[in-house]
């Protein structure tokens, strides 16, 4: 009962951290039957949150075993079906333990359930697909080394803009295959099944999984997916075509540089040079729910952000640990108020001001969205008109970027505009 309370609350907190949560092949999950859901690792604990939450099926998840360091921690995460993975990083001699959440794993896919890995073995805050680890095989293949049906589904997380509030994700599965199909090689010989293994679930990931190569101008390409995310709004193919055909070697990314330092100078998003802003008719509408809401959330998420700024050091984390403490400080809060108000007044009462509550909250992302859009339209609206043209004009180049006219015609010099 606690997971399934938990999973709503997640649902709810997510939906207001996040503006758009966009989810791509989705039916792909069959209803029943023994499934791993083989996923690429940006976002730490968050990215099991979001899988879990808006999947139907009930969800199972292997974590970092050193996060289960505390009776309290072990009790919370218990609670999300999370289970240690021991890796040789954490300390060679625990790698044995995983023999038993192996078998853990196993005995969720005898009863047909679902299991979520993370097939790279270590979460990076970055754009890029890493290379995937032995581990999902090995769990999948001996589970199906006697031909036992396993459905495996490659499934990318995106975050568009991983450490801000109110931006968007989209969460892909590509097509599924079954891990008894490499039984047979898997008997004769186990690492060439696996490297079998390996090679399919890391085609399926990169259908799922926008992948910047260009390390060291990876920030300057993501500009790039930002600017066809809007475009598309959210086409997870468009944006993986555009940056596969970046060769650091061949092109020249400082149309994305540039584009990136004129929207820094005037702190502005693309969105508001694309055109794309919200009703300022909406502004005092918005500013009341907002006042309201933030007064009524000061405690539980002011909790949540302080506890973030006193422990969490690594970006990775920050997200996971924020939404996760927002969810239980919340959830606390809201039973407190329904008790107290309950009996100092009456219960009737209480539910009516909790599911208030809860309104203002689903209505505080939106408001918050109308005032940064006013607020950024308004920005924009007091640059100069060269330069506003300058802007868009960089815009339409970057939005018609093709990697192929870029590997053939010298780009010319573009300066940040102003």
């Amino acid at each position: 009962m606690l997971y399934y309370w938990l999973k709503y609350m997640m649902q709810f907190t997510l939906s207001v951290f996040y503006r758009k949560r966009k989810f791509i092949g989705f039916d792909n999950v069959p209803e029943k039957g023994a499934v791993i859901f083989a996923c690429n690792h940006p976002n730490s604990f968050l990215d099991a949150m979001i899988i879990g939450a808006f999947i139907k099926r009930e969800t199972h998840f292997l974590a970092r075993s050193d996060v289960f360091n505390s009776p309290l921690k072990l009790w919370i995460l218990s609670q999300f079906k999370m289970m240690p993975i021991y890796r040789l990083s954490e300390g060679k001699e625990d790698l044995g333990k995983n023999k038993e959440t192996f078998e853990k794993c196993h005995a969720v896919f005898r009863k047909g359930g679902a299991v979520l890995m993370f097939s790279e073995g270590i979460c990076v805050q970055e754009m890029r697909l890493r290379p995937l680890k032995k581990g999902t095989a090995r769990i999948a293949m001996e589970y199906s080394k006697d031909g036992s049906p396993l459905t495996i589904i490659p499934t990318g997380l995106n975050y568009m803009k991983p450490t801000e509030a109110r931006e968007d994700v989209v969460i892909s599965m590509d097509t599924p295959f079954n891990a008894a199909d490499y039984a047979a090689e898997y008997n004769e010989n186990q690492a060439k099944a696996i490297q079998s293994f390996n090679k399919r679930l890391q085609t399926g990931l990169q259908n799922a999984v926008i992948d910047i190569r260009d390390k060291a101008n990876e920030k300057s390409i993501a500009q790039l997916v930002e600017v066809v995310h809007n475009d598309t709004d959210g086409d997870l193919k468009e944006m993986i075509e555009k940056v596969s055909g970046l060769n650091p070697a061949d092109n020249d990314v400082s149309l994305f540089e540039n584009y990136k330092a004129a929207l820094a100078k005037y702190k502005i998003t693309d969105e508001i040079v694309a055109g794309k802003k919200l009703s300022g008719w909406l502004l005092l509408p918005a500013l009341f729910v907002f006042g309201i809401a933030f007064w009524v959330y000061l405690i539980p998420v002011g909790a949540a952000f302080r506890l973030v700024k006193k422990k969490i050091k690594l970006v990775e984390f920050h997200d996971s640990v924020l939404i996760g403490a927002t969810v239980i400080f919340t959830f606390l809060y809201w039973l407190a108020i329904f008790f107290t108000v309950g009996a100092l007044v009456n219960y009737v009462f209480s539910l009516a001001l909790v599911t208030i509550i809860v309104i203002l909250a689903s209505l505080a992302g939106v408001s918050y969205d109308v005032m940064k859009s006013v607020r950024l339209s308004n920005v924009f609206e007091k640059i100069n008109e060269k330069e506003k043209r300058e802007l868009r004009e960089m815009r339409d180049q970057i939005s018609n970027w093709s990697s192929v006219s870029n590997l053939v015609k010298p780009h010319q010099s573009h300066h940040p505009v102003g």
